[in-house]
């Protein structure tokens, strides 16, 4: 009876922590001259803000800022008297929404952290052979020699890291479908290592793995255009829900977009592969074998329901992927190669 309680009261736990987000709307106001400002959260994080605001200018800013359970109530420093923090702006309307989603629609699927290849690369090869030749040769001038050693090993880890190229961003659009079709708005989960651009937009919700993450806000404010905002959290996954009003696929049709591969689960967990699906066409035979999806695609899903999972076709996949239209990009992964795109629909 115990253990049962124990893993209610963890359940419970993890779903609350599903809902909180890493970052709150706040209320700035700035005098010029001013062309940069820091304002530090603690541990929560920090955020920069560049403006280009003359003598005499002010201006007044709603932007999303770095919060953390136990911290909603700091008020931050700033690095400069004439940047001010009023307050945290009321954004029940924003957290309604999300929180009234159905859970399996809160639950983000957290993509694997990305291997990190121990082979290196044929530049880096190349060059340290001729660097332990070119040293060979001048073994006599030991001090030359240390030199040149230094400096190959220098450009050996630069090209390195060079090669190293970090991991596409992944887009999991969510689906919820009752017997009548859709259970209100799907969610749009953008995930990216490191950095992920916020566009002008703020999310419905930001999550961050590890949760206790210190997040870098850049806030560029400059110019008379939209606000744009930058997180970054060095080694934390980052993933930002919006909505995704999108026609999600079902068994009777796609009307998604054309669709690389595509799994199918029933109320027993048994899982069906079926190969491409195309935009219009129904769903297509189930294959034969037991090939699965990536585990990471699926955690915490609701026993005893139908699923459908589907990878997008490149490099143009889905039907709604043009971002805000004012910038022209998707939120989350503008200056990028195209990301992998998943959809994932429950029910009915």
């Amino acid at each position: 009876m115990r253990r049962a309680l124990l893993v209610c009261v963890l359940l419970a736990a993890d779903a609350r922590a599903t809902d909180a987000s890493r970052l709150r709307i706040a209320e700035l106001s700035a005098t010029g001259p001013l062309a940069s400002a820091t304002l530090d959260f603690g541990g929560a994080g920090r955020a920069t803000v560049r403006l280009d605001l003359a003598e005499g200018e002010s201006r007044s800013l709603s932007v999303p800022l770095p919060t953390r359970e136990g911290f909603e109530s700091l008020v931050p420093s700033a690095s400069d008297p004439r940047l001010r923090f009023v307050g945290w702006r009321p954004d029940a309307e924003r957290e309604r929404a999300f929180a009234s989603l159905p859970l399996a629609l809160r639950t983000r699927s957290v993509p694997p952290a990305p291997a990190r290849s121990l082979a290196p690369s044929l530049a880096a090869l190349t060059l340290a052979v001729a660097g332990a030749l070119f040293v060979s040769r001048v073994r006599t001038n030991r001090p030359r020699a240390l030199l040149v050693g230094a400096l190959t090993a220098a450009a050996v880890l630069a090209l390195e890291l060079a090669f190293d190229a970090p991991p596409l961003p992944r887009i999991v659009l969510d689906f919820e479908l009752g017997a009548d079709g859709p259970v209100g708005d799907g969610v749009r989960w953008t995930s990216a290592r490191d950095r992920l651009d916020l566009g002008v937009e703020p999310p419905l919700s930001l999550a961050v793995e590890p949760t206790e993450t210190a997040l870098d806000v850049r806030i560029d404010a400059r110019g008379a255009g939209p606000v744009r905002t930058t997180v970054s959290g060095r080694g934390a996954l980052l993933g930002r829900a919006d909505a995704a009003r999108e026609a999600p696929p079902d068994r009777a049709g796609n009307r998604w977009g054309d669709l690389a591969a595509v799994w199918t689960r029933d109320e027993a967990g048994n899982w069906t592969e079926h190969g491409p699906w195309a935009f219009g066409d129904p769903l297509p035979t189930a294959r034969t074998g037991d090939r699965r999806p990536p585990g990471w695609i699926n955690p915490a899903l609701p026993q005893g329901r139908k699923l459908l999972i589907g990878r997008a076709s490149e490099p143009q996949p889905g039907a709604s992927l043009s971002g805000d239209p004012a910038v022209g990009s998707t939120p989350g992964v503008s200056g990028r190669a195209d990301p992998e795109v998943w959809i994932r629909v429950t029910g009915p």
